[in-house]
């Protein structure tokens, strides 16, 4: 993973909620939850 696509996880640099770019999260929630389901089809170790 390079600097361009940090998590969404907290930082110092955050001090509050309404610094958080929220739809920069989603979008990575998004992508997560995708490779997940992908995941879970293929089965144990990508076998199916």
């Amino acid at each position: 993973m390079n600097a361009e696509h940090v998590a969404c996880a907290s930082s110092a640099a955050v001090e509050h909620w309404g610094q958080i770019d929220w739809k920069r999260c989603e979008r990575q929630v998004a992508r997560l939850q995708a490779c997940n389901l992908k995941a879970s089809r293929e089965g144990p170790l990508g076998q199916g």
